[in-house]
């Protein structure tokens, strides 16, 4: 809707300028690192707003967190504030968590007072587990056009599959045809598997168990002319073998200076090269 329709009501109190703030800042120190959240409780009871008593949870947390999965119930009051589910429902993939290793935890702690639990918050930054019970996910289509293709492997990626492709083969009768694949871990296998079936017209999903090896990885930000760009880094026992900008990034870079692509990323190397 235009803006000059849009009335923030209570959004402006100062804690919720403070959270919004804190979170982008603290995730732009972290260089903007992948958000997974567990489906959150809700919460129980009434809670009064400016515009009267309202159930919890209320209309704004559920309008926010439509689509993501939630669990109902939970501590008497507001478990989630609209604030809180803005924050969950534009930066995190919400869902079961993949295997990690920790790397740091920090709490935070509210002032509500509930009768069986403490009101603490826990976030960790962790890095990818190496290894975990991971399956490559398959359906076989015919009779899919190459939209429908498209939009399977990014709503499998959204779904949280670590990777997603397309591969073209011959089926029965000489048919051209294209194989849609998934890696996933354990954790998401189901959801993944949804989504093939929802967003292709497949009628059947295989999978099959497989192994990985996996870099350490850690992700630079280096200075070019163009602006601020991302590198990727592998590292293998702690040595650099590789690095790659983030497309993203050097798109956003490109488009903004009219230049192309290539260049941009070329300079994220040499910048990287540089301060290595």
């Amino acid at each position: 809707m235009p803006v000059s329709q849009i009335h923030f009501h209570e959004i402006g109190a100062v804690d919720s300028i403070v959270d919004l703030c804190g979170a982008a800042v603290a995730l732009e120190l972290l260089g903007w690192p992948e958000v997974h959240a567990a489906p959150p409780e809700l919460g129980t009871g009434l809670v009064r707003t400016a515009h009267g008593t309202m159930p919890v949870p209320p209309p704004a947390v559920v309008e926010l967190l439509a689509g993501k999965p939630v669990r109902p119930g939970g501590p008497p009051g507001e478990a989630v504030t609209p604030t809180g589910a803005a924050l969950l429902a534009e930066l995190a993939q919400v869902g079961p968590l993949p295997a990690h290793a920790a790397q740091r935890i920090g709490y935070g702690v509210g002032t509500s007072s509930w009768p069986d639990r403490p009101n603490v918050l826990r976030a960790t930054l962790a890095d990818p587990a190496e290894g975990g019970e991971l399956s490559v996910l398959e359906a076989n289509l015919d009779d899919a056009t190459g939209q429908l293709v498209a939009r399977a492997i990014d709503a499998a990626l959204e779904a949280g599959a670590l990777d997603a492709w397309a591969t073209p083969i011959t089926m029965k009768k000489g048919r051209p045809g294209v194989t849609v694949s998934a890696l996933v871990e354990e954790p998401w296998r189901a959801a993944v598997t949804r989504v093939l079936f929802t967003e292709t017209t497949t009628l059947g999903v295989r999978r099959r168990p497989v192994e990985r090896d996996v870099l350490g990885r850690e992700v630079q930000t280096v200075e070019t002319r163009y602006g601020a760009v991302r590198v990727k880094v592998a590292l293998l026992d702690g040595v650099e073998v590789g690095a790659q900008p983030e497309h993203d990034d050097c798109l956003a870079r490109a488009r903004e200076h009219g230049v192309a692509l290539r260049e941009v990323i070329a300079a994220a190397l040499a910048a990287h090269r540089g301060g290595r």
